[in-house]
């Protein structure tokens, strides 16, 4: 197995045993609930130390079960981005002739959830403007705003160009594809998108999940 695909199945297990470990801090209504989800973070980190293709299914199924659980997904797209990760990195250790395959998977699954994702957004006219960032972050519900969260509730200018950054980024994130060495520049851009949901919104998951990918992303197009 590559050594990006090691660091790929390191990063993805400390990803799933973080998520496991925040949602045992949820109120459950059910101890078998609060059961599989141990179990879930106890998988990860031996999956983490001894990497095997039946403990990274059994991670995948248990994800599907909470996912199926939550009624489609706890934490956004992360839990749903996390369960096709976890199915590539079980195909990669099943099939290790064929790792190829499942880093194909992992590029294009990343790829397209940015393009998708910046397409959404790209088609309301209040994101080019800045106004649909400015609405989330001032209904955010943290009870301690973060002082990035006020300084762009201050500067509506700081909010248009946060905007805008990100709908460049992830509508332009494909043109990797046919530029490979704009990946790290890309990747770069990446870990401040996520960083800055983390520091906004609290979206701790989204930086883990996607930052597991960014190693098989970089040695695909080495």
């Amino acid at each position: 197995m590559s050594q990006s695909m090691q660091m790929f199945g390191v990063l993805l297990c400390w990803a799933v045993t973080l998520q496991a470990v925040e949602q045992l801090a949820i109120p459950a209504r059910h101890w078998v609930d609060r059961a599989l989800t141990g179990l879930r973070a106890v998988l990860a980190l031996t999956a983490l130390v001894m990497p095997h293709w039946g403990l990274a299914l059994f991670l995948a199924l248990l994800c599907y079960q909470n996912s199926v659980r939550w009624n489609g997904s706890l934490n956004g797209g992360s839990d749903g981005v996390t369960l096709h990760l976890l199915l590539a990195w079980t195909a990669s250790l099943l099939f290790t002739d064929s790792s190829h395959i499942s880093n194909l998977y992992v590029v294009s699954l990343i790829t397209l959830s940015y393009f998708v994702a910046g397409l959404s957004k790209a088609v309301h006219l209040n994101w080019w403007t800045g106004e649909a960032l400015n609405k989330i972050i001032s209904q955010s519900v943290a009870a301690c705003p973060s002082r990035l969260q006020r300084l762009l509730a201050k500067k509506f200018w700081l909010c248009r160009l946060a905007a805008g950054s990100v709908l460049l980024f992830e509508l332009s994130f494909p043109l990797t594809l046919l530029k490979p060495t704009l990946m790290p520049w890309y990747l770069a851009g990446g870990l401040v998108l996520h960083f800055g949901n983390y520091l906004l919104f609290g979206l701790n998951r989204f930086f883990w999940v996607w930052l597991a990918a960014y190693p098989v992303l970089l040695d695909f197009y080495s």
